[in-house]
């Protein structure tokens, strides 16, 4: 499943992003990078996984972050803003199956009151 998401970047005016569910491999692999060393998970560093794995350009189909773009996610002062990465991990988080449409826009309704749908 996936569904493509329009973010409002004040530089780049309005881009698309393809949000894609992960695979079962994809699943591990960022449950392994987000473990912490006393067995839970990161859950900071699980939503960077999980954007990472999951956005697409929809036009070329290339992967829109790497991990070379993990520090740029995860910077707090330097980093991509708290609105753009949360609408974005809403999306992967819907499209995981870890909430629903309601609850989705529930969670974009608390950072944009403007928001509607994830799609």
């Amino acid at each position: 499943a996936s569904e493509i998401v329009v973010l409002d970047i004040p530089e780049e005016g309005e881009v698309k992003i393809e949000v894609r569910e992960r695979n079962i491999a994809q699943q591990f692999d960022l449950l392994d990078k987000a473990r912490k060393s006393d067995g839970t998970i990161d859950t900071r560093l699980s939503s960077v996984e999980g954007i990472i794995a999951c956005c697409y350009d929809p036009d070329t189909g290339e992967a829109v972050f790497t991990s070379a773009d993990r520090d740029y996610l995860l910077d707090p002062e330097e980093g991509m803003p708290a609105s753009l990465f949360n609408v974005l991990a809403t999306a992967v988080n819907k499209a995981a199956g870890f909430i629903t449409e309601e609850e989705a826009v529930a969670d974009l309704k608390e950072i944009s009151p403007d928001a509607t749908s994830t799609s």
